[in-house]
């Protein structure tokens, strides 16, 4: 356990058994290390200004009310699950990089940030999934300069609440995007994207239904807000309807809507 302490790796592989944790409370961690075997790697508090993989058997579990960071070129890589919850926001330096190949599960209305007036990266290779909470989970731009940006080459699966994405945007690979409705009002019914700058579209959309919500004729969900947006779904995966009802999915100026 780091608290309050400086640890750095000197270019190891650390193998956990027995379902052990390395959590980091508080002080900085710096250097490369592999974390390998099956254990928990926890972030609580303080900085990683280390390059750090974790293998397939190793989960992050990022967790608390207390703030952290992602140091300047600090690049951090889950290949197992990961969670994340607590109030305490990330925030991430120039150049770093947090790295999701797995699932990752955000459990909270918590923030991505940047600081140091650099560009931070989370790089969804895999699911980010949204639970729980019915807020919003922010990657958020500061007034400072900095900025964190959320690069999607995989599934954005967002099963509560709204992600909202303040800072870049970027589509690569076989994105897909997935939403629930199971009423009629956004965060709390249905999930949905927002995003204060221009929004990139494409990929795959899916929606469900959940919570036994069927909707009715002249519903509508906006399934995402943006300024502008550019781009559009190369295909769309909707619930079936009953035969009076079709779905309609509209890109409009500031908004993608799908109604009934």
């Amino acid at each position: 356990r780091v608290s309050g302490a400086t640890v750095t790796f000197n270019n190891v592989s650390s193998t956990m058994s027995g379902g052990n944790q390395f959590e980091v409370a508080s002080g900085t961690v710096s250097g490369t290390n592999v974390f390998a075997g099956a254990g928990t790697f926890a972030w609580s508090g303080g900085t990683i200004a280390a390059t750090i993989s974790l293998q397939s058997n190793i989960a992050l579990n990022i967790t608390g009310a207390t703030g952290k960071a992602l140091g300047n070129s600090a690049y951090l890589r889950s290949a197992g699950p990961g969670s994340w919850s607590g109030s305490g926001t990330v925030s991430c330096g120039a150049g770093s990089v947090l790295e999701n190949d797995n699932i990752f599960t955000a459990q909270n209305d918590a923030t991505f940030a940047g600081y140091t007036g650099g560009v931070g990266t989370f790089v969804n290779n895999g699911t980010f999934r949204k639970t729980t909470a019915t807020g919003s989970t922010v990657f958020q731009q500061e007034l400072g300069g900095g900025s964190i940006a959320f690069n999607n080459n995989g599934t954005v699966d967002l099963r509560t609440g709204s992600l909202a994405i303040n800072g870049g945007y970027t589509l690569s690979g076989s994105p897909q995007l997935k939403l629930v409705l199971g009423g009629v009002n956004p965060g709390t019914q249905f999930s949905q994207e927002t995003f204060a700058g221009a929004a990139t579209l494409g990929g795959i959309l899916s929606v469900t239904l959940t919570n036994g919500f069927m909707p009715t004729n002249g519903q509508s969900f906006a399934l995402a807000t943006y300024p502008s947006s550019t781009g559009q779904f190369s295909s769309t995966q909707f619930p079936p309807l009953p035969v009076i009802s079709k779905w309609q999915l509209t890109y409009n100026p500031t908004s993608l809507v799908l109604q009934v």
